[in-house]
């Protein structure tokens, strides 16, 4: 490919992405935006700061043949929910119609396992076509189903752009949100009846290989997970 866009390159998983891409022989030169420099450099490596909201968007496309798609609020912090909500829905929105406007080939979006919710009546092994019910009040759930209903009228609008959506469940490593990594690394865990309630996780190093992937094959959605589940006492450590 000659050119591929990553947003949200300086975020966790950007940070594990972008020497994956930068290592592949099959990508002429890779642009990273986001409101953050990134900490890698490499010859292939092009640092453009901006916001997806903002007109910096549309210079970052230029010339793209391909758009992975990052950039999202997790966790509120000090961004309140209607901002947070913004950002997710309507930036998302932004970064897709202005890839097909610009004449990109492909997207790939970073969605989420969030989609179909954590509910007891769950069947034991989701796949993709489970609805998408995400816990109300769980805001990064609802801004995910929310820009996959919209993907959903987008892809049947229209051409031109193949979009490829990848349903990640938690990530864990070195480069993960602390909070998840702190779960994780908890020595403590609530005692519950047996069997023990099976836990998923995604290493980061996997989901990056997901997205090399996902970058050279047929576009769709896909749910990437751990192939096994655990109790969380197997999981703490």
């Amino acid at each position: 490919m000659s050119r591929v866009l990553v947003t949200g390159a300086a975020g966790h998983l950007g940070r594990v992405l972008l020497p994956r891409l930068c290592a592949d022989p099959r990508i002429a030169r890779i642009v990273a935006f986001d409101r953050r420099k990134p900490d890698l450099r490499h010859e292939k490596l092009e640092i453009l700061v901006g916001d997806i909201m903002g007109s910096q968007l549309a210079l970052a496309l230029e010339g793209v043949e391909a758009v992975i798609h990052l950039a999202f609020v997790v966790l509120p912090g000090r961004t309140d929910r209607a901002l947070m909500r913004r950002i997710n829905v309507e930036g998302t929105r932004r970064v897709v119609a202005l890839s097909r406007q610009a004449g990109a080939r492909r997207l790939l979006t970073a969605s989420s396992v969030a989609v179909y919710g954590a509910w007891p009546d769950n069947p034991p092994i989701i796949h993709e076509d489970q609805p998408r019910l995400p816990l109300p009040g769980f805001g990064y759930g609802e801004d995910k189903a929310a820009v996959e209903d919209w993907l959903d009228r987008f892809e049947n609008e229209n051409d031109g752009l193949a979009v490829t959506r990848l349903r990640l469940h938690a990530i864990v490593g070195p480069n993960a949100l602390p909070l998840v990594n702190r779960l994780a690394r908890s020595r403590f865990y609530l005692r519950v009846e047996e069997p023990q309630p099976a836990v998923q996780c995604l290493w980061e190093e996997d989901a990056a290989s997901a997205i090399v992937a996902a970058l050279y094959g047929p576009p769709g959605i896909y749910n990437i997970a751990a192939p096994e589940p655990a109790p969380y006492r197997d999981l703490v450590c």
